[in-house]
């Protein structure tokens, strides 16, 4: 009985509850403070990493690995308070020059810490035994800009009737600024634009012309262009390190083609020894060409373009594989319309002369006669004969007889000299252009002889 008022006296005691409240007190701060300042540690993964002291005329280029994984130990207290966002891996690139470096990371703690507490921290390129990379390779380069050529292509459809000349730019060059690391693998850009648009034979402008606007920090998706940086060896290079803003002008010829007949004006053709514009035939090769030009070149043309051969029929001697007609080939230069083209490498034709129905027979001329003589001398032709060979119509050679024929010399203005060669007109008689020599003629010799003055 006594022990049990002695337990209620004790328990209804203030004292008692009061040294027991300070007693648990005392446990409870002893557990938790060695929670606080027993030893923790703390993985944080994939950290980037940054580059302390980087002038504005420089770049970070490649830098590899481009995040660090590490361990932070120290007082749990400091160690479970901390967060990716507040650690930064930092690379000091103070004052280092363009070139390649492998440089050692390091981990920089927050700013709220403070000093004492940042000793109390260490971080280890270690995780759950492996080393991790604790030094970052990269390379500085210097900030440049250069100009580069453009070079453009039409992407839109042209019909059969049309086609471009060379696509013009203003400016010629783009100015590119990045790395000149990387700068120096760029040659040039190139420009693809009309991509969707078409030109047929009903776009009636001279010429094609737009503008754009070249942006690099803007999405060429729907532009209706594409921009594609180029080595040296025409590979794509592409690059989000270099930039460019500019204004481009695009412009190029837009030429029809059309479709002209290739025939003959015989005006130049002298019809002679027995060729006339019945029996002779003309064929062009090529028979029809196409020219290329501005629409407004074809206005007013009927798509005929006429071949002006200056001939004799008497030069065409030779005859055909059947030895039945006079054929002869000329090569001729194509007369183009002004301000036409070619839209091949075609310049000129190939023009055949064939002369029908036509016979040749050999005549032995003995009849000569020399007109205008040389004042004071008289002459006399020593040659006795020459065969000449006449081409006609078959009925009229063979009706001819070599009386019909002489051979005539005219000497107007020549001098008389010793014993000279002169080659003789020949001329028959009651014939025209019907009948006449063809080849070479022989030369007949004549004698000038001084005629004596009277006393």
């Amino acid at each position: 009985m006594k022990s049990k008022q002695w337990i209620n006296k004790i328990t209804n005691s203030s004292a008692f509850w009061m040294v027991l409240s300070l007693l648990i007190s005392l446990i409870m701060w002893t557990y938790l403070e060695s929670r606080e300042i027993k030893p923790t540690e703390k993985i944080f993964e994939d950290v980037k990493v940054e580059f302390k002291g980087l002038s504005e005329d420089m770049y970070i280029l490649e830098p590899s690995p481009s995040t660090v994984t590490f361990t932070v130990s120290g007082p749990s207290r400091l160690v479970n308070q901390l967060s990716v966002e507040d650690l930064t891996a930092c690379v000091d690139v103070s004052g280092l020059s363009a070139q390649a470096y492998n440089k050692k990371c390091t981990v920089i703690l927050p700013s709220t810490m403070s000093d004492d507490e940042k000793a109390e921290i260490f971080v280890s390129f270690t995780v759950n035994s492996i080393f991790t990379e604790s030094n970052i390779s990269f390379r500085l380069s210097e900030k440049k800009t250069i100009a580069v050529d453009i070079v453009g292509s039409y992407e839109g459809s042209l019909s059969d009737h049309c086609h471009i000349g060379a696509i013009s730019f203003e400016p010629k060059q783009l100015e590119l600024t990045g790395p000149e690391y990387y700068l120096n693998n760029v040659a040039s850009v190139a420009f693809s634009f009309g991509n969707g648009e078409s030109i047929d034979k009903s776009y009636t402008e001279d010429s094609y012309s737009r503008s754009f606007t070249l942006n690099s920090e803007n999405s060429f998706d729907n532009a209706g262009f594409q921009l594609v940086m180029k080595t040296r060896s025409n590979r794509d290079y592409n690059s989000n390190s270099i930039s460019f803003d500019s204004e481009l002008s695009v412009s190029m010829p837009v030429y029809r083609t059309e479709k002209f007949r290739i025939e003959v004006d015989d005006s130049g053709v002298k019809y002679t020894a027995g060729a006339s514009q019945e029996n002779t035939e003309y064929t062009v090769s090529p028979s029809e060409i196409e020219l290329s030009g501005i629409p407004a070149a074809f206005e007013g043309l009927d798509r005929t373009i006429y071949l002006t051969p200056k001939i004799d029929t008497r030069s065409i001697v030779d005859l055909d594989e059947n030895g039945e007609n006079f054929v002869a080939k000329r090569t001729l230069k194509i007369p183009f319309p002004e301000g036409l083209s070619s839209r091949s490498d075609v310049t000129e034709a190939s023009l055949t002369v064939t002369i029908k129905d036509l016979i040749t027979k050999d005549f032995k001329v003995t009849n000569f006669s020399v007109v205008n003589p040389p004042d004071g001398y008289k002459t006399k032709v020593q040659t006795t004969s020459i065969t000449v060979t006449l081409r006609g119509p078959s009925d009229l050679i063979n009706s001819l007889s070599a009386d019909q024929i002489v051979a005539e010399i005219d000497l107007k203005g020549k001098a008389p000299g010793s014993n000279p060669i002169y080659t003789p007109e020949i001329k028959i008689k009651d014939y025209d252009d019907e009948v006449g020599t063809i080849g070479k003629i022989e030369q007949v010799s004549i004698v000038f002889e001084k005629v004596k003055e009277e006393s």
